[in-house]
């Protein structure tokens, strides 16, 4: 990459506008959560309605990054809106990690194109992803037993992560 697209990837910050949260427990209905007014400072969100059963969604996040861990019984969804100003440029840390067969987490632009189709393929340790400006969705999703953390922003080393909620890469035999 030109050196100017590097100075100007450094200086471009991710923007969360939005997400919403979703989960599905066994014999009740569906419950969620939208949150529109993202925090300047990290803030934590937890959708999980019986703290001593297994499902529910934790949300850390900020105008600026997130992370979140989500797991079932039956299902759970997390959808964040964000974007990179107009004219520029920015290098994100973007992974996720799942432990089970039933995870599926991806990036999508405006235009409703797979900017990355299966973001559990590239591990803790991939290099930062280079984005251009406009708008993008991340969009992960649990099923079953399978547990799944991801963040964008910021890597996984600095995550404080529940301590119900264990991770692994995916594996080849699970995919």
């Amino acid at each position: 990459m030109p050196k100017y697209l590097w100075s100007q990837a450094e200086t471009a910050t991710l923007r969360v506008t939005q997400a919403e949260l979703r989960l599905w427990l066994p014999k009740q209905p569906q419950i969620s959560r939208e949150i529109f007014q993202i925090p300047k400072t990290s803030q934590t969100y937890a959708l999980q309605p019986d703290p001593n059963a297994t499902g529910g969604i934790t949300l850390n996040l900020c105008q600026t990054h997130f992370h979140a861990s989500l797991s079932g019984p039956e299902r759970a969804d997390l959808e964040i809106e964000c974007h990179v100003l107009e004219g520029e440029t920015m290098t994100l840390p973007l992974w996720a990690v799942a432990q089970g067969p039933e995870a599926e987490a991806n990036l999508w632009d405006s235009f409703g194109k797979l900017v990355v189709p299966d973001l559990l393929t590239r591990g803790i340790d991939a290099p930062d992803l280079l984005l251009h400006a406009g708008k993008y969705m991340i969009i992960a999703s649990v099923t079953g037993s399978t547990t799944m953390v991801l963040g964008a922003g910021v890597a996984m080393n600095e995550v404080t992560l529940p301590q119900t909620h264990s991770a692994r890469r995916r594996s080849s035999s699970t995919a």
